[in-house]
């Protein structure tokens, strides 16, 4: 009988030490790089497959003028830039939300409110949401149902 209670506590023991490791939440790293530390802003540069119209694709200027923008307490904003899209693909409307990576290694982004008008409210609705698929200091690929999204730090282009 005490040989049973010695063999689980040491097999507590172990698990708890192996739970407090050097990375406290899972994905840290990720975390790390989409904030740089502090705050980081991103951009989509590609998207797979490309089914949109010409106009709306990742390279067009109202698209390349956006910022996804991270930051490390869990707070996100949108910001559509200064050039806005036309009726056919329109930018967002610029919000602040909330982001996580969840312990699937998935990205997901929720939008609280605009961001000029806290009583324009989205009620945390997901914009994003997708499998990190990789992730580097200056790219990160997001997919989803055979869906892909690139994004790059807005300093790498």
């Amino acid at each position: 009988m005490y040989r049973i209670y010695y063999m689980l506590s040491a097999a507590v023991g172990i698990f708890s030490v192996i739970g407090c490791s050097e990375e406290e939440t899972p994905y840290a790293a990720h975390r790390e790089m989409l904030t740089a530390g502090n705050v980081k802003s991103w951009n989509i540069t590609e998207q797979y497959p490309l089914n949109v119209e010409a106009e709306c694709r990742p390279d067009a200027a109202f698209i390349r003028d956006n910022s996804w923008i991270f930051y490390p307490n869990g707070d996100f904003k949108f910001d559509g830039g200064k050039i806005n899209g036309g009726i056919k693909c329109s930018d967002f409307i610029d919000f602040k939300g909330v982001w996580e990576i969840t312990n699937r290694n998935e990205l997901k982004i929720k939008a609280i409110h605009a961001t000029d008008d806290p009583n324009t409210a989205f009620n945390g609705e997901v914009i994003l949401f997708g499998t990190i698929e990789e992730i580097s200091e200056t790219s990160f690929t997001v997919s989803r149902n055979g869906h892909s999204v690139i994004f790059e730090s807005k300093s790498s282009f």
